[in-house]
């Protein structure tokens, strides 16, 4: 029985930008009350929004909303820090690669097959991002937060192999790419071969 965490990242060749390149689709920043840079109005594409957002100095995500959004048809927010995310309808949030998360509440066992580190006192999921993106060895982290009762607040570090079994859901954590690759649309997904 394999359960593998496997990470695809799927060509967006009609964005390319160096200070914006992870793009994540269903997902708003949510607005509080110091990162929203400014707001647009009747952006109709992706690629405009991009655009506003490089043209800003303090912009390092953003939010499009697609037509079928609301309550914000065709809006285009810029964010100078893009923390925590919300679900949306028909919107991608597009951030640099320290602002960008994808990850799914699952965990699995950690053995000589896919193990590289483990990391006490990490303070969120992007500080265990991070430490995978500067390790060489490491493509996939699992981060638990501090209300995880066993594991509060551990990054584990883990190679290409993936999450091994058994592989569980985890109200406390979360699994997710080291790496997006630039202009390409980090996804996140666990495969089963039912057997």
């Amino acid at each position: 029985r394999a359960i593998v965490l496997l990470v695809l990242s799927i060509l967006r060749s009609s964005v390319s930008s160096s200070q914006v390149d992870c793009f994540l689709d269903s997902q708003e920043c949510k607005i509080e009350a110091d990162n929203l840079v400014h707001s647009y109005m009747d952006i109709a594409t992706i690629e405009e929004c991009t655009k506003l957002c490089q043209d800003d100095n303090t912009c390092t995500s953003f939010t499009h909303f697609g037509p079928d959004s609301l309550p914000l048809p065709q809006a285009c927010l810029l964010f100078s820090s893009c923390t925590e995310r919300t679900s949306c309808q028909d919107c991608v949030t597009g951030s640099t690669q320290a602002a960008c998360t994808c990850s799914l509440k699952y965990s699995g066992a950690v053995n000589g097959n896919n193990f590289v580190e483990i990391v006490g006192s990490v303070t969120d999921e992007s500080a265990c991002k991070k430490l995978c993106t500067n390790n060489d060895l490491c493509a996939i982290y699992t981060f638990y937060n501090g209300e995880d009762p066993v594991n509060p607040n551990v990054c584990f570090l883990l190679t290409s192999a993936g999450l091994q079994q058994p592989v569980t859901l985890c109200a406390h954590c979360v699994t997710g790419p080291g790496r997006c690759e630039v202009a390409r649309r980090c996804q996140v997904a666990v495969i089963t071969n039912n057997t």
